[in-house]
């Protein structure tokens, strides 16, 4: 997060109150700048040895980062906050300001993660992730400062996230994630609509995947990072799908039990092919292909390389400016 703080607000009474924010700075969890840089020298000159010395380096680090890089554009607006002096309302929407308090509160809020499945959708969102934010992910979860929203399913997703949005600090400090179910082009589930009208409703930060769920991420060249040597007609099968017919097909139980192989979208397949298609890889796939922390960063490539990240456009910048600064 980007805290722009109104240098009226150093006075002796903030310093307990600010001293939270130099912190934050250190831990390179967030961006500290004053509107007026002057005064804020000025301020730390008063201070004790100790705080002088901590908020010189910090102010120091500050305009040395702002005059390196381009802060408007390395912070999204969704994550710029500005610190206002005797505010007696703060304004949580758009262009959020707050006062020293609520400032207070969201620093100490932690980062509030909604998934469907807190285990395989984590391990599936650590891989989408670059290494050094998905090492500061661990870490937060380690330390308390990161907790998950969720883990029922879409359903219990959906009672979570209705309850705690009434916090504001949760509203800003909150990352939701979801299947979205498809079996089929045009399919759309009543739950995941439920769910996207929620989010959409209480202007939450949220993606909805835009393939059945997260085992419709696993190409070949992926699965045979997790079962190298392994092949087979259902391995060459599912595999052979179409891009199209891959968003949807259930790669954990197959055609099984279910009329799914008649839709259109299956219609180029022969008897023989949809045979083979009957049995999918399991309930286990996801966790033993994305719960293996040795293949990661081989995977986090292959992501980035076939266009996945760029389906997530600019909000998985959103959650890695949340886990810490990003310069």
């Amino acid at each position: 997060m980007h805290y722009l703080i109104s240098s009226d607000l150093l006075i002796k009474d903030n310093e307990i109150a600010l001293a939270d924010f130099s912190k934050r700075f250190f831990q390179d969890r967030i961006f500290v700048e004053f509107t007026d840089i002057d005064k804020a020298q000025l301020w730390v000159e008063g201070l004790g040895d100790k705080q002088k010395e901590e908020w010189s380096r910090l102010l120091q680090q500050s305009v040395r980062l702002k005059s390196q890089y381009n802060m408007k554009k390395v912070y999204l607006a969704a994550n710029k906050i500005r610190v206002i002096h005797n505010l007696a309302e703060s304004k949580w929407d758009e262009v959020v300001e707050l006062n020293l308090q609520d400032a207070q509160m969201v620093l100490d809020h932690s980062i509030m993660v909604g998934l469907e499945n807190s285990r395989n959708d984590q391990a599936f969102l650590l891989a989408l992730l670059p290494k050094k934010s998905r090492e500061r992910f661990v870490e937060l979860v380690e330390k308390g400062r990161l907790a998950f929203v969720g883990g029922g399913g879409n359903g219990e997703l959906k009672v979570q996230l209705i309850g705690k949005a009434k916090n504001k600090a949760f509203r800003l400090l909150s990352w939701i994630m979801f299947d979205n179910d498809a079996k089929f082009p045009g399919d759309v589930s009543q739950a995941t609509t439920e769910l996207i009208d929620v989010c959409v409703t209480n202007k939450l930060n949220f993606h909805c995947l835009q393939r059945r769920c997260i085992e419709n991420y696993i190409t070949l060249p992926i699965y045979q990072l997790a079962y190298p040597g392994v092949a087979g007609k259902k391995v060459e099968s599912i595999f052979g799908l179409s891009e199209e017919q891959s968003k949807y097909f259930n790669f954990k139980k197959g055609f099984s039990n279910t009329k799914e192989d008649d839709h259109p979208v299956y219609s180029n397949l022969t008897p023989e092919q949809k045979k083979n298609l009957v049995k999918g890889f399991g309930d286990k796939l996801a966790s033993e292909v994305y719960d293996n922390e040795h293949i990661r960063d081989q995977i986090h490539e292959i992501f980035k390389n076939s266009g996945v990240i760029a389906e997530f456009g600019d909000k998985l910048d959103h959650l890695e400016q949340l886990l810490g600064r990003p310069v």
